[in-house]
């Protein structure tokens, strides 16, 4: 959004307002990124408590599918674009959560000081901070069950939109601010969904009101007042242009005319000044300039083209990332795959920003600057040597917040090429259907995809080449089960000729300890992190929030406990969370969904490398592509609800003076559904799911070899489940 822009319109009376009626017989262009932060960040939608869980907004999909039929309604149809590849913005992203960790430790230290009023308004002012990409795959899912189109555009969705405005692919756009730095007329600014209008404005009038002479100048205007990816020019931050004080793009607009230059001839005027020096800023701004100007977007007529391609420099890709193969940009587009390591390789960079509790621990520092590495250099082989040997060659930068100065280096050049590792997988929709009827297990589910390789002669006949006259891939049965196997095989738990590794055999274990699908996913996860030695009852976290009642060994299983329940999800009914918080599991969830997010990556370049190396039937359309990709696990992310239940639960029993009776346990589970959690749709079944996947895990955990759990620690866990056996 540009800064100030809002304020600057409504001071100047600009735009108009109209009702839903207007968009009748209309397809309307929606910036996907924009309306989702207007959920998040806008009463009365907004749940002020999401930056203090992590996870998803309980009550997102319901909002969208209302916000969706009422456009429906109204006869008009929503055509939601998100952004794709996006290298430049990501250095103001980074800044932006790095100021945000202040007011994240204000709202902390307000709910530590016995303030819940205090914080839940504090908290609720952190919404912006939200990574909104994180929520990318989650909404375009419902979106498509819902029958609603969406695009993921090859870069900016503001310049997607721009692009088709007035084309057959969308009659009207509908988002932020930024879109008006692009070619494009009008443009709706609000959705105003509880009194069925909408407010929209011209580029004409603002240009007009501002008093700037072209389109050109109208674009330095809004690049130097700030925007999403360039940070405002420093001389207007400092308030040093001699303008009244105001709006920033009305300042910016003053500073231009009084000197009579274009934004590449200020900058130049102020380019030894030492703010401008600290930010780079000339040449982010000549950047980000040529990112509007020559812009890539996808044309109605499919092909992918650039604006004024003519005069576009040839070292373009410095600005918009390395070009990557479109048949890459097409799985991208439909949802198939999504954006993180396309980014990554295209501007040979990982920015890691804190996470939502404030990064402080140095677990999770250790985490996403060395643990995670094995995960995405495995998601980058995957990719880069499906798609061209250059890949191969670019290190990868990997900078985090905390000491962004000194990058570390991934080398792909330094991995195999796993294709080899992987090709054999080609197994047949006879074949899983077969034993999936003989083990009475859902095609879909984990427990089959792990358990189907216990049979010897199964794995055996599994190891199928894609060449001797087999045909490629069709179905999305065959497709689904074959990415999963060789995302397992990548993850060591299948060995090379098919038969479960000893890591494969313990996942099996835990799968057999019940017969829940839904709790499959959280106990791989669990088992990824326990691999990562992150799966302990340690005091890992400088916070406040670890379990406080009975004795150390009590407070010891509650804390192990309840880490193991924040891999599942508490059933909440679809309104902000009401409950107690815990920054401490907050912190550990947000170690998981770091986790989490990068085995997503790792199993989506499995299925992208079963598409690139042609073991899929090119006549399958993309649309079931991505319905097979969105059935694959590790999509959503994970909120640390339910582990605060349980730890509320199990802290408030080791305070009774019988906590393993059945009066004790009833008397608590009812007080946790009726004042703790009183949104919650099952407190006591989550409960009991929660303690179901402690058993699934505990079964691996007893199963590991040595070198993954020691004996040690195993008495550990083996002390926990007698303990806690005495209180679900």
């Amino acid at each position: 959004m540009i800064s100030g822009f809002n304020e600057w319109a409504a001071s100047a009376q600009l735009g108009h307002t109209d009702s839903f009626v207007e968009l009748n017989d209309r397809r309307l262009g929606i910036e996907a990124e924009d309306f989702i932060a207007n959920i998040l960040t806008t009463a009365p939608t907004k749940e002020p408590l999401l930056p203090a869980l992590g996870g998803l907004p309980f009550a997102l999909e319901e909002i969208i599918i209302q916000q969706v039929t009422t456009l429906k309604d109204h006869g008009c149809e929503p055509y939601f674009i998100f952004s794709g590849v996006v290298s430049n913005g990501q250095e103001e992203r980074l800044q932006s959560a790095i100021r945000a960790t202040k007011s994240i430790a204000k709202a902390w230290d307000l709910y530590g000081a016995s303030q819940p009023e205090y914080a839940v308004t504090e908290f609720g002012t952190l919404s912006g901070t939200i990574n909104v990409e994180n929520i990318y795959r989650f909404v375009q899912n419902i979106l498509r069950k819902n029958g609603v189109a969406f695009l993921v555009a090859l870069h900016s969705a503001c310049a997607q939109l721009a692009s088709i405005a007035g084309t057959e692919f969308c009659d009207a756009v509908a988002g932020s601010s930024d879109i008006l730095m692009f070619e494009i007329d009008q443009l709706i600014t609000e959705l105003d969904f509880e009194k069925a209008q909408f407010s929209w404005i011209t580029r004409r009038e603002c240009i007009e009101a501002l008093g700037v002479t072209s389109t050109s100048m109208f674009v330095d205007t809004c690049l130097l007042a700030g925007c999403s990816f360039l940070p405002t020019l420093p001389q207007l931050e400092n308030d040093l242009t001699g303008s009244p004080k105001g709006p920033r793009i009305r300042a910016a607009a003053d500073l231009l005319k009084r000197g009579q230059i274009n934004g590449n001839a200020l900058c130049l005027q102020y380019r030894d000044d030492p703010a401008m020096v600290a930010l780079d800023y000339l040449n982010r701004y000549q950047k980000a300039s040529l990112y509007v100007k020559h812009y890539v977007c996808i044309r109605p007529n499919g092909k992918i083209e650039t604006a004024d391609a003519a005069s576009a420099p040839s070292d373009l890709n410095n600005i918009m990332g390395h070009r990557l193969p479109e048949e890459a940009f097409a799985y991208l587009s439909r949802g198939v795959i999504g954006s993180d390591v396309l980014c990554w390789i295209a501007s040979n960079e990982i920015i890691e920003r804190p996470p939502l509790d404030g990064g402080d621990a140095d677990a999770y520092r250790r985490l996403v600057s060395d643990g995670l590495t094995p995960l995405r250099t495995s998601a980058l082989s995957l990719l880069s040597y499906s798609a061209h040997r250059f890949y191969q060659h670019n290190p990868i930068d990997l900078r985090c917040w905390f000491n962004p100065a000194a990058p570390k280096k991934l080398n792909v050049s330094d991995t195999t090429d796993p294709r080899s590792t992987i090709s054999g997988w080609n197994v047949r929709l006879d074949q899983i259907e077969a034993k999936a009827n003989k083990l009475e297990r859902d095609v879909s589910s984990l427990a089959f995809i792990v358990g189907s390789l216990q049979d010897t002669d199964f794995a055996k006949n599994s190891v199928t080449a894609k060449s001797g006259g087999n045909k490629p891939l069709s179905s999305p049965k065959e497709v689904r089960s074959n990415a999963l196997w060789r995302f397992l095989q990548l993850r060591g738990y299948i060995q090379q000729d098919h038969q479960l590794s000893a890591l494969g055999k313990c996942l099996q274990t835990a799968f057999m300890r019940h017969n829940q699908q839904d709790l499959e996913e959280p106990a791989l996860l669990a088992f990824e992190m326990l691999r990562l030695n992150l799966l302990n009852s340690n005091n890992m976290f400088p916070y406040n929030g670890s379990p406080q009642r009975g004795s150390d060994t009590d407070k010891r299983n509650t804390l192990l406990v309840s880490r193991v329940a924040c891999f599942a999800g508490l059933r909440h009914k679809t309104i902000g969370f009401t409950g107690p918080l815990s920054r401490h599991l907050l912190a550990y969830t947000s170690m998981v969904s770091a986790v989490r997010g990068n085995l997503r990556n790792v199993v989506e370049m499995s299925l992208f490398g079963l598409l690139a190396n042609y073991h899929v039937d090119r006549s399958m359309a993309l649309d079931q592509l991505a319905e097979i990709s969105y059935s694959l696990p590790f999509l959503n992310d994970v909120d640390c609800a339910l582990g605060i239940a349980v730890k509320s639960y199990l802290d408030e029993l080791s305070a009774q003076g019988e906590p393993t009776s059945e009066t004790s346990r009833e008397a608590v589970k009812i007080k946790g559904a009726n004042e703790w959690f009183p949104h919650a749709k099952d407190f006591q079944g989550d409960l009991q799911r929660a303690f179901a996947l402690w058993d699934s895990v505990y079964a691996a955990v007893a199963a590991a070899p040595d070198n993954l759990v020691s004996n040690r620690d195993k008495k550990i866990w083996e002390e926990a489940d007698v303990w806690l056996s005495e209180r679900k």
